[in-house]
């Protein structure tokens, strides 16, 4: 896998630890455009469902399914396509089955208090400064 600064960055957040708990409960990354954020986080969430040896359940939402359709899912496929993946993909449910894990995707537009509502390890909020409120 061709990884970028950025996605060594969000591993080091994410297991950095103080006194054996997480020492972060939100983890923001910051770029430009085209500066590799998505593909990072997407290419994070791969590795980290897909080496679990527990079920886990990870969620990525936008404020617009469109938005989202055509930037993190898409994003999602090409990485899987470059790595030869085949995760299984029920496009009706809107979830990808990462070996024992569950990816699931949803917009905010209309379902808003999703976000904090189910249970989940892992929320990822793909460009969070375009009008999401959660």
């Amino acid at each position: 896998m061709n990884c970028n600064r950025t996605f060594f960055e969000l591993c080091l957040a994410y297991n950095a630890r103080e006194n054996g708990k997480p020492k972060y409960d939100l983890i923001v990354q910051k770029g430009s455009a085209r500066s590799g954020k998505t593909v990072s986080a997407l290419q994070f969430l791969d590795l980290v469902l897909g080496q679990s040896a527990t079920h886990r359940k990870a969620s990525i939402v936008s404020h617009s399914f469109p938005h989202l359709r055509d930037g993190a899912v898409y994003e999602f496929e090409k990485h899987m396509a470059r790595e030869n993946l085949r995760w299984p993909h029920n496009m009706g449910r809107h979830e990808f089955f990462i070996h024992k894990s569950l990816l699931n995707y949803f917009s905010l537009d209309k379902e808003g208090n999703k976000a904090v509502g189910p249970g989940r390890d892992i929320l990822f909020v793909n460009e969070p400064n375009r009008g999401v409120k959660y």
